[in-house]
């Protein structure tokens, strides 16, 4: 019975901490909502509902997933914090742009990544992969020669 207890302590502690952080979240998108954009788009009720129900349906999961072992209970309550803090300057940065493209409704303006994908997908030609890739290729070379 006390392990029963420490579990559903653990998961209402769980589900709290990431309903504060949804609530807090909320709040400071409907602030920046009026700062930027001078009000708030309506919410459809069905599409609320439905967003609470998969809210909820992930965090379950989340606790499914401690309970068949795929990741230890302390990460569940592990918060990175410092990585936030971090990313910062870079979101503050950012956020003009964004504010520019909330007020145009484009919300499709987003980078085209293929280019970067295609560039990342070739090795750098002075890698140590690159490299045996070519050491690899003229051995077999030599070796179709002496056949």
């Amino acid at each position: 019975m006390p392990g029963a207890l420490v579990e559903t302590g653990v998961r209402l502690a769980y589900r709290g901490q990431h309903t504060a952080m949804l609530v807090a979240c909320a709040a400071l998108q409907k602030i920046a909502r009026r700062v930027a954009l001078g009000g708030q788009p309506a919410v459809d009720r069905g599409q609320l509902r439905a967003l609470q129900r998969r809210f909820r349906a992930l965090l379950a999961r989340d606790l499914a997933n401690v309970e068949a072992g795929l990741y230890p209970r302390e990460l569940l309550f592990d918060m990175p914090l410092g990585a936030y803090a971090r990313a910062l300057p870079s979101l503050a940065r950012d956020v003009p742009r964004m504010v520019a493209r909330m007020r145009r409704g484009d919300w499709r303006d987003l980078p085209d990544l293929r280019a970067e994908v295609r560039r990342r997908a070739r090795p750098d030609p002075t890698s140590t992969l690159a490299r045996t890739r070519r050491c690899t290729f003229a051995i077999c070379q030599t070796i179709r020669r002496e056949r």
